[in-house]
């Protein structure tokens, strides 16, 4: 359950309500952290015929998935587990065979709960300081520090809005206490360590695996024949950035003609309040 306040702002900022249902099993939950090969481990799964992945990709293209993933981040936050079910994952992973990447990879252990026979990996890179520079030059532009334009389209756009109150302010910076050049370090040693405790109890199979692996250990701890095609790689910050953008195109150009709409009805609003100034004092 959501604070009234969210039923306030989607009367302003319209969004629907994804409320899938589960039909197919959830086979794999890769929980490694963004910027671990998470895009290439997706295209690796979808060759190995895992079908629909859900990545942080699909979160950004998706936005009707946004209500949801916000309720399970509420949930997370009271520690109310009865609204962190397989149930309620499944409203936005049903149609799902896998999982990588933000935002499941912040409900690593809730995951693990939902799903008890799903095959787990720790996609992981082995330079933690690779990896958090990667992170500054990538999603950290984009999820944690919009320039100022950018935060105020957001209000001029649904999608923008959500996307922006959800993945920046209720997610992003609570996972890194607002402050990722400071504190990522110490989240991503905390996040695979806290894992590596939980299933090591539960005595549940796990795979480290980081891209440099390939093919071999994956496939045998997925009980998968090796593809002849090489690993798939990419995903470079840059890139990175390229493909948020290309996602974000048509919202950004909704948000600024609604932003020139808001312009000129406000200037139209001074300009009649001026020259009903100038006729009083005639």
């Amino acid at each position: 359950m959501l604070p009234f306040k969210y039923s306030i702002l989607r009367l302003i900022y319209p969004i629907p309500d994804t409320q899938l249902e589960r039909d197919r099993p959830m086979l794999v939950l890769a929980l490694g952290i963004s910027r671990t090969g998470t895009d290439s481990l997706r295209n690796a799964l979808a060759q190995l015929g895992y079908k629909d992945i859900h990545h942080g990709f699909r979160f950004i293209i998706n936005f009707h998935e946004n209500l949801q993933w916000l309720r399970l981040a509420h949930a997370q936050h009271a520690r109310d587990k009865s609204c962190l079910t397989a149930e309620d994952f499944d409203k936005v992973l049903g149609d799902c065979n896998a999982v990588t990447d933000q935002p499941s990879c912040g409900f690593a252990h809730e995951l693990l709960d939902a799903y008890p026979d799903a095959k787990v990996i720790l996609n992981y890179r082995e330079d933690i300081e690779k990896w958090h520079s990667s992170v500054l030059n990538s999603a950290e532009k984009f999820d944690a520090y919009p320039n100022r334009y950018e935060w105020l389209l957001s209000y001029f756009q649904s999608s923008l809005f959500w996307q922006q109150h959800i993945m920046t302010y209720w997610m992003w910076r609570r996972y890194f206490a607002s402050d990722f050049k400071r504190n990522g370090r110490r989240y991503y040693t905390e996040h695979y360590q806290g894992l590596e405790d939980t299933l090591n109890e539960q005595g549940r199979p796990y795979l480290r695996w980081k891209v440099e692996d390939g093919w071999e250990p994956l496939c045998q701890f997925l009980d998968k024949p090796i593809p002849s095609e090489p690993f798939p790689c990419g995903n470079a910050p840059e890139e990175y950035l390229k493909r948020i953008a290309s996602f974000q195109i048509k919202r950004r150009q909704e948000a600024e003609r609604n932003f020139r709409l808001f312009c000129g009805v406000i200037a139209a609003g001074f300009a009649g309040f001026g020259a009903y100034i100038v006729y009083l004092r005639k």
